[in-house]
């Protein structure tokens, strides 16, 4: 695979990162129908295709996103002192989504940026609400993280043709619940409960990366 191919592979894949966990099998049995009617035969068995690749890198970019928010969210709501270096490491993270977004969809990076930051400073609102104890904050900051679904949802849709909306926002939400979990959890020094929800959150959104996988292979076949 070419260095051109393996960025626009990587890039699509961490750009999807946002959609957090959906149910998109529609789409796979899409792409088992598809691939189905193909003489099997003729191919010989590998498992470095660029759809496995895709798949894989997928994996890892999802998985990625809890594995560096569940840190940064606890270092937040427990005053760590590692919390500037978590938060900075999750930061720098949002910049090369962004500009992974922006090589496939051109022109998108300051808007991607400004939303995928945006979310992640709800979930950071919402910590400290917590901590304060100030429930009104509490609802606030759950109420943007709503309006953040129904914007991310309507961006990926728009993107990728193969993605509906609905279920778009449907994964979004369970997404957000896994990880207000997690911060409740965390704040409540329930920590089996906490690292179960985040257990959950890093499977649901390993699940996703076969279902993400298929559409952007649809929406890019040429690539494949």
């Amino acid at each position: 695979m070419n260095d051109n191919k393996s960025h626009n592979i990587a890039a699509v894949a961490i750009a999807m990162l946002l959609v957090g966990g959906l149910v998109g099998f529609g789409i796979a049995s899409a792409m088992d129908d598809d691939t189905s009617s193909a003489n099997t035969s003729e191919m010989a068995p590998s498992t470095t295709t660029d759809a496995a690749n895709l798949r894989a890198t997928l994996q890892e970019a999802l998985t990625e996103h809890v594995d560096l928010a569940a840190p940064a969210l606890k270092s937040a709501a427990t005053g760590a002192d590692d919390t500037d270096a978590a938060l900075a490491a999750l930061d720098a993270n949002s910049v090369e989504i962004a500009e992974a977004v922006n090589s496939i969809y051109d022109g998108t990076r300051d808007d991607f940026l400004a939303l995928w930051q945006g979310h992640i400073g709800f979930f950071a609102d919402y910590t400290n609400a917590v901590v304060a104890g100030d429930e009104d904050a509490q609802e606030q900051a759950l109420a943007d993280l709503n309006g953040y679904q129904d914007q991310a949802s309507t961006f990926f849709s728009d993107a990728n043709p193969n993605l509906d909306k609905d279920t778009l926002q449907s994964g979004l939400e369970t997404h957000t619940n896994q990880v207000i979990t997690i911060i409740d959890s965390f704040a409540a020094g329930d920590h089996d409960a906490a690292y179960e929800a985040q257990r959950k959150a890093t499977d649901h959104m390993a699940g996703f990366a076969g279902t993400l996988a298929n559409a952007i292979v649809l929406q890019f076949p040429d690539q494949f």
